[in-house]
């Protein structure tokens, strides 16, 4: 017998939009599970630099996933310097290889899949477009370009008071530039999605709008499998 799988909420969005926050916080309130999918590709990218592979570099790149060990350490693999703009950066020139999104979408499936929460938020670009196409709640988040450069600039200036926001504002330009553009896995929106924009909302609002977007599909996916179907 094939095992259910977990209510699944699929938080896709560009970068600055508050994914990450927003998603922790839900996780918290419902008791479900997070995945940060972005952990798959800033491991590699972290792998990759500190092997001194390039972007370009298809086949080391391919070495390193199917290395023993990307496989067991790629979910939980954990160090500061994952959060690092370098690392974001690479992490999105790779993200366009072909085979790497192949990859990231088998390797995530697997490990939701062998959840036992009822329930899982996965976060990142294409989570409810090719990865769980089928999720039972898709949010999409986003915000104007300079408010989500603006919160990534405040964010970076607590570690570090010398970040200049036009630098910040020209990195995120090109990861949304490259998340839009590449031929597999690219960001997008259908209406599958609940858009929410998060330009104007404080974090507190912008969570507890999320958490209604997913109660309401949450009962409805409880009211369905208390009726057997």
């Amino acid at each position: 017998m094939t095992k259910a799988r977990p209510f699944l909420v699929a938080m896709d969005g560009p970068a600055g939009g508050g994914k990450g926050t927003v998603a922790v916080a839900l996780a918290q309130r419902f008791g479900f599970v997070y995945f940060e999918s972005g952990t798959f590709f800033r491991v590699l990218a972290w792998r990759a630099l500190d092997l001194g592979v390039t972007a370009q570099e298809e086949a080391r790149l391919e070495e390193i996933i199917t290395s023993p060990w990307f496989r067991e350490k790629w979910h939980t693999f954990a160090r500061p310097a994952l959060r690092e703009e370098r690392i974001g950066l690479f992490a999105s020139e790779i993200a366009r290889h072909a085979f790497i999104r192949t990859a990231f979408i088998s390797f995530q499936r697997q490990e939701v899949l062998k959840e036992t929460a009822a329930g899982v938020i996965l976060e990142g670009r294409d989570t409810g477009s090719a990865v769980f196409p089928d999720a039972d709640c898709k949010i999409f988040l986003t915000a104007d370009p300079h408010v989500r450069a603006r919160r990534r600039f405040e964010e970076l200036r607590e570690k570090n008071p010398d970040v200049v926001y036009e630098t910040v504002f020209q990195d995120l330009s090109k990861r949304d530039a490259n998340d839009k553009e590449r031929s597999i896995g690219a960001l997008q929106i259908d209406n599958t999605y609940q858009l929410l924009d998060t330009s104007t909302l404080s974090i507190s609002e912008v969570v507890n709008t999320a958490e209604r977007l997913v109660q309401e599909r949450y009962n409805a996916y409880l009211a369905e499998k208390k009726r057997g179907r």
